[in-house]
């Protein structure tokens, strides 16, 4: 292939970049989770922002505790409980993050697998990690210049809007400014891939056709979510 041609990758070198061209507009969001998906797609644009919940698992009622009564610390030791075979469940904000210990699920639940290092400074690595995108999570919190998204699940009824507006109300009264907050949610009823519509109060709900498969990630497109980041972006200025 010739090297004009070929697409560029992330800083990784193993994921193609879809559309650098929206690398800019990118930088702009915040992901609130509830998974990876929209990790990916800003991957996928060129944006490795480190971000708190950019990799996390978080129940819509967690999150909004935690942008309302955010705690002083999260990924308190004692407060760890194994919930896949590389994420924990941290009981204190009950948000699942990916770390570096690793599990397997036998009979009586989940196990703690051996590995090379010790436990307390694989601990430390993570702890230390956490605190760091925990207090920058807070510092854009607080600015309120960010896009906010929050993806449900492919299956999860979509709450109604007064409950949707209960997490734009908390980000706003934590920020200095009106955030932006996207509510994306898969609606295969659909006539067309995506459509974004605009609520209130910097509340827009994005609903898509159909997610992306993240075990494809590699090789997936995810145009529909660079669509959406670009008309929320716009009418969110």
């Amino acid at each position: 292939m010739d090297k004009a041609r070929k697409r560029p990758v992330d800083r990784q070198g193993m994921v193609p970049v879809d559309d650098p061209a929206l690398k800019q507009i990118s930088r702009r969001f915040e992901s609130l989770g509830e998974n990876c998906e929209f990790g990916f797609a800003l991957r996928k644009c060129g944006n490795e922002d480190s971000q708190l919940l950019r990799w996390a698992v978080t129940p819509f009622p967690a999150l909004i505790d935690l942008v309302r009564h955010p705690p002083e610390r999260i990924y308190l030791r004692e407060n760890l409980e194994p919930a896949a075979p590389d994420m924990v469940r941290d009981r204190g904000t009950g948000l699942g993050f990916h770390c570096a210990f690793r599990f397997r699920e036998g009979a009586a639940g989940w196990e703690s697998l051996p590995q090379d290092r010790d436990p307390d400074a694989l601990y430390a690595d993570d702890a230390g990690k956490f605190a760091h995108l925990y207090d920058k999570f807070r510092r854009r919190l607080r600015n309120g210049n960010r896009i906010f998204v929050y993806k449900f699940y492919k299956d999860q009824p979509l709450p109604p809007l007064t409950e949707l507006r209960r997490l734009q109300q908390a980000l706003a009264q934590a920020s200095r400014r009106q955030p932006g907050l996207v509510v994306v949610a898969r609606d295969p009823g659909l006539d067309r891939d995506l459509r974004v519509e605009p609520k209130s109060d910097g509340l827009i709900l994005a609903r898509m056709r159909d997610y992306v498969d993240n075990a494809e990630y590699r090789t997936a497109s995810y145009g529909v979510w660079h669509d959406m980041m670009r008309q929320t972006a716009a009418l969110l200025p």
